[in-house]
């Protein structure tokens, strides 16, 4: 822990990262989709605009930039299932196609068959345990964002008393925002 650094903050920067760590501790799986539904949203506003400019006239240019906007968004807010499902389906794939690939060297249609076929088990598991994998992130950020604020608040002389300060944080904060999320995600799976 960097003590010497984080005691020579003011006390108030301590407060704000205490504040500020509460959205990814508590609310981060419904951050994560909103942000990267915002996000790819004003991407797609933004692009269509720049495209349009001077080959419609403005209403019309508006008006197809808000549209391909709104279906932006609704892909958006797949975006993070579909990018874990896509990392579990290449490290899984490349892990077996490589590892069968030096055990078996004479068989490299087997390795790619079991591997392409790791891959699709990977991506289906990925995309259902993308949202399980979101809350653990945003619950260690959370956790990490407070335990600088109260690192910069009590301001620990020694490794020690960070080490016991990092401990309490961690015990305070971990369970509490997992246990949050993790029931306002089983609320959002219920009909």
């Amino acid at each position: 822990m960097a003590v010497p650094a984080l005691s020579s903050e003011p006390a108030w920067v301590g407060v704000l990262f205490i504040a500020g760590s509460f959205l990814p501790l508590l609310m981060g799986w419904r951050l994560i989709r909103w942000t990267t539904m915002l996000f790819t949203a004003g991407l797609v506003i933004g692009a269509v605009l720049f495209l349009t400019q001077g080959h419609l006239p403005t209403m019309w240019a508006w008006i197809t930039a808000l549209s391909c906007g709104v279906l932006g968004g609704v892909l958006g807010w797949f975006a993070y299932p579909f990018l874990a499902a896509l990392q579990a389906c290449v490290l899984a794939a490349g892990i077996t196609i490589g590892a069968l690939l030096s055990a078996l060297p004479g068989l490299p249609a087997v390795a790619y068959g079991v591997g392409c076929g790791a891959g699709v088990v990977a991506a289906y598991i990925g995309w259902h345990t993308a949202a399980i994998g979101a809350i653990i992130q945003t619950v260690l950020l959370g956790y990490l964002g407070m335990l600088t604020g109260m690192a910069i608040l009590c301001q620990p002389v020694s490794q020690g008393e960070g080490l016991v300060l990092a401990l309490v944080v961690g015990l305070i904060t971990i369970p509490a925002g997992a246990w949050v999320q993790w029931r306002a995600r089983r609320r959002e799976l219920q009909p």
